[in-house]
């Protein structure tokens, strides 16, 4: 049966491993979660890199389409005024009549105001898209920023640096223990004589048997 001394050291260095691992555990955990951030956050970017390049399309389709109603507008405007002429002509109004002057004005006043109304929408569809666009490259880029020190933040946790720093800092606590039990002759001869045959130079947990 092992002394009361004995005994005492072994639950010392049992308590000093389980602790050392419940460091680790929880530094695994912790670069885990940096991990998985980082990812999640890139991803985000990913995301929102593809939305604002959507968003760039949608903004020059808008554009797009706005012209091509200008031109069809211009088209159907040319067409009424060669069908009023042909009509006017047919009735036998002088070409260069105050009638056939008011006629066409009016109706190239309407067609510019209609080509000025598909301009504004196109404008506007557009300007919205360019506005979705700008937020999401925004986005983009604080995801980036924030998955680089995600990444920065995993790589600096080490588990098996996490055992080491627990194990230091429980030989740090217990070694006054330690050495009170040796000073106060709490240890057995054997282990005593052990110690005796180490020499001047051995430590116990970083402290000099005196």
């Amino acid at each position: 049966m092992c002394s009361p001394t004995a005994a005492t050291v072994g639950m010392m260095a049992v308590g000093a491993g389980t602790q050392a691992m419940g460091a680790r555990n929880q530094a695994k955990v912790a670069r885990d979660q940096a991990e998985q951030e980082e990812a999640t956050l890139r991803y985000q970017a990913q995301v929102d890199e593809n939305n604002a390049q959507i968003a760039e399309w949608q903004w020059q389709d808008a554009i797009r389409q706005g012209q091509r109603q200008e031109q069809d507008l211009r088209l159907q405007s040319s067409q009424l005024r060669s069908r009023q002429r042909v009509g006017m002509a047919t009735n036998g109004v002088a070409m260069d009549s105050d009638t056939v002057i008011d006629v066409l004005t009016t109706t190239d006043y309407l067609t510019e105001r209609d080509v000025l109304t598909v301009q504004n929408n196109a404008l506007r569809s557009a300007w919205g898209y360019e506005l979705q666009s700008t937020s999401f490259k925004d986005d983009a880029v604080a995801q980036r920023y924030g998955a680089s020190r995600a990444g920065a933040n995993a790589a600096s946790i080490s588990p098996s640096s996490a055992i080491t720093s627990s194990l230091l800092g429980s030989a740090g606590a217990v070694a006054p223990t330690l050495h009170r039990m040796y000073r106060d002759g709490s240890f057995s001869n054997d282990a005593g004589g052990a110690l005796n045959k180490a020499g001047s130079g051995v430590t116990l947990y970083g402290l000099k048997r005196r």
